[in-house]
């Protein structure tokens, strides 16, 4: 697979972040600015944070693998997923913390969620398989 075929693929992995990020702010917007204040800043970073990475992986896999638009967005969406729980600590299922920071970091995971289903369901749409 040329380097060029596999950036294309990285691509589709950027109308996930413009739509999660959407999501995320309109949820978002319904709590408090204290408890919510810094929360979208944090899926944006984790969005430019997952895209850096993934394109990476893209690269060093597309040497001996064929990615199709499907894998990658997957490959994205997981990388998403660790860096979110890793990185920034969005665990929605520590219950030691307050319901607001809970139902906020749920959110996170299902503003990523969302757009990957409906890319995934276009492509399926789109192409066939």
């Amino acid at each position: 697979m040329t380097i060029k075929r596999t950036l294309e693929n990285s691509f589709y992995s950027i109308p996930i972040v413009i739509i999660s990020n959407i999501i995320y702010l309109i949820y978002s917007s319904k709590f408090p600015g204290g408890i919510a204040g810094m929360a979208p800043f944090i899926l944006m970073l984790n969005s430019i944070i997952s895209f850096i990475i993934s394109l990476l992986i893209f690269l060093i896999i597309s040497i001996r693998f064929e990615l199709n638009q499907a894998k990658s967005i997957m490959i994205f969406t997981s990388v998403s997923f660790i860096i979110l729980y890793f990185y920034f600590g969005a665990n929605p299922f520590n219950y030691s913390t307050e319901e607001a920071n809970r139902d906020l970091n749920l959110w996170l995971y299902i503003s990523i969620l969302i757009p990957t289903l409906i890319m995934l369901a276009i492509k399926k749409i789109i192409v066939g398989n």
